[in-house]
């Protein structure tokens, strides 16, 4: 028997609630996967950035693509189709690429990037990209008529969004170039508005190098600057008005340091910063108190880089020129009780980080529907040494035992499922080995009738021999006497076992009426009928035909009167049984009796 109870427990656990990305790829080859606890380092991406980047995947934790300074890869890490030469950034800006779900439709993503300033040509420009997770028959690709698309303006590299009412629509943050204009673009429904809500967050050299980091309230706003010597570098905190765009209540947090990231804590209640150049280290701010922690602080440049918050609560922190992550435990904890550790996480040492990690994602999920399939076929007996090979149509296949593949080697009695994705749907189907031995050949119930009859009689299927007490060979034995039938069956394993039915045939009873008779025309006759073994009167059923010159046609013994010689038939129904029997009278009709 199918089961999809595993896979329907999955669902039963979507919500419309932000997905937050499994995988991670960044730096220069390297990875984090999240789907197990604790998380654990890959080294199978073709990502080679210095700084941002951003990966997605889908509601059960699976890759659905990434991009770097230039390309998007789908989830089979191939280049998407119409997904190379994005332009605007030359993998050295801070927060670019940013992918934003497209509000109404979950299986387009917009790719928005901003330029850094090692590309002369873009430096200064912001431009997006949508990638549609559908084409290219499920691999995905960047829609060719909106690709590179320039947003008029000029920015710096700080680039981010606030979600409205998850993902209905969004506010897409910039900050200008050279200037403190702070831009917000509405994203929704009817797409997106490339006339900003401009704002002066008040800051009046801000650099062209920095980030952007809200809050999970979407009130408040981070904006840290830096590696300028001639303007204002350092951190600020902002409120952010979600109903009109703007921003307002600038405040310094710490104005001369060379800040490069900037995180609020779950809770709200702290704020975390780097700076990365001379001295370079990590520090925590009390929001209530103002008072800070330096968790570490080296006198080089350099040192530590971006930050961002795991799946697991833990505050990752990019250790620059290391396969290493610096972590922070329990970021809701004050001062050094938020437990930082250097160089915590062990990533795979053959990759190396720069500055870079996990940009900012706005994924509220793309799966519309599960859809029960049998494409693993019926469910199998199988003998001691079981070797069998379970096979997919599809080569990226999400097996039970957690491997990826089109197939799938069984070596023991059990259940297994699998399913694959086929863009916004997962097809899943179960399959259940079983033990040959255990398995008896079954025949229906005991049964009866009435009179003649004629019965398909089929055994349990599975079995690779069938044989019958009446000689036919095969599963279904048509049969159209009384008594008792067996069969016998053969399992692959060479187990033989038998089943009996027994056909009984049902207590009869008779219907008599009185002799074909002789009457005057416009006399009446009574027509007496006499039922026999019936086992119960009460559950009996009188039917006369036809109903011409009868008082009743379900009683008795009715009253005919016919007009002209009629025959009349009476059926006798049993309902506890459903047998039935009859009898027929001929009535003739004279004008007039000779003595």
């Amino acid at each position: 028997m199918k089961n999809t109870l595993v896979i329907l427990l999955i669902y039963n656990t979507f919500s419309f609630s932000q997905i937050e990305s499994k995988i991670w790829y960044f730096g220069h080859n390297l990875g984090i996967n999240f789907n197990s606890m604790p998380p654990f380092p890959l080294f199978n991406s073709n990502i080679f950035q210095d700084e941002s980047t951003c990966t997605i995947t889908d509601e059960f934790g699976n890759l659905l693509f990434y991009a770097d300074k230039s390309n998007v890869y789908n989830w089979k890490h191939k280049i998407m189709k119409n997904g190379s030469n994005l332009l605007g950034n030359n993998g050295s800006s801070s927060q670019s690429p940013l992918v934003v779900q497209k509000p109404g439709e979950p299986t387009k993503f917009y790719l928005f990037y901003a330029a850094d300033e090692n590309i002369p040509s873009e430096l200064r420009k912001l431009r997006y990209s949508i990638v549609d997770l559908c084409g290219d028959n499920g691999l995905g690709e960047v829609i060719s008529g909106v690709k590179n698309v320039l947003i008029p303006g000029s920015y710096s590299e700080r680039l981010n969004a606030i979600s409205i009412n998850k993902g209905d629509s969004y506010w897409i943050l910039a900050t200008g170039f050279g200037n403190s204009e702070f831009y917000s673009f509405k994203l929704d429904r009817a797409g997106f508005n490339i006339n900003p809500i401009i704002s002066d967050c008040k800051i009046r050299y801000p650099p062209q190098i920095g980030m952007i980091q809200p809050n999970n309230t979407g009130n408040k706003i981070l904006y840290t600057g830096s590696l300028d010597a001639t303007k204002d570098n350092g951190i600020w905190i902002m409120d952010f008005d979600i109903n009109t765009g703007k921003v307002s209540n600038t405040q310094p947090i710490n104005p001369s340091i060379h800040a490069y990231d900037a995180l609020f804590s779950p809770d709200e209640k702290y704020i975390y910063y780097t700076a990365f150049w001379f001295p370079s280290g990590v520090y925590q701010y009390n929001i209530q108190t103002k008072a800070t922690t330096t968790l570490i602080q080296n006198q080089s440049s350099y040192y530590v880089g971006a930050m961002h918050l795991g799946p697991d609560g833990i505050i990752y922190i990019c250790d620059t020129r290391k396969p290493s992550l610096s972590c922070i435990l329990k970021p809701n904890n004050d001062g050094n009780s938020c437990d930082f550790r250097e160089n915590y996480f062990k990533c795979d040492p053959r990759g190396s980080n720069v500055l870079g990690l996990q940009n900012s994602v706005f994924n509220y999920g793309i799966i519309k529907n599960i859809r029960q399939d049998n494409f693993l076929g019926p469910d199998i007996f199988a003998c001691n040494n079981i070797n069998l090979e379970l096979n997919s149509p599809n080569d990226c296949t999400f097996w039970s035992d957690g491997s990826v593949s089109k197939k799938m080697s069984i070596t023991k009695i059990g259940t297994y499922y699998a399913y694959y994705k086929l863009c916004d749907e997962i097809v899943v189907d179960t399959i259940n080995i079983i033990e040959g031995s255990t398995m008896k050949v079954k025949l229906p119930n005991d049964t009866s009738f009435c009179g003649l009859f004629q019965l398909n009689v089929l055994a349990l299927d599975g079995f690779k021999n069938y044989e019958w007490s009446n000689g036919i060979i095969g599963k279904s034995n048509l049969i159209s006497k009384y008594g008792e039938f067996w069969v016998c069956a053969i399992d692959s394993c060479n187990y033989r076992s038998c089943d009996t039915i027994t056909i009984l045939e049902k207590p009869g009873f008779t219907i008599s009426t009185i002799s074909d008779t002789v009457i005057k025309s416009g006399d009446f006759i009574k027509l007496n009928s006499l039922l026999s073994n019936a086992n119960n009167s009460s559950k009996i059923k009188f039917q006369w035909t036809p109903k011409f010159g009868l008082s009743c046609t379900d009683c008795k013994d009715p009253i005919a009167m016919p007009k002209s010689t009629q025959k009349y038939r009476v059926r006798v129904f049993d309902l506890e049984t459903g047998c039935f029997t009859e009898d027929c009278v001929i009535i003739k009709v004279e004008c007039c009796l000779i003595k």
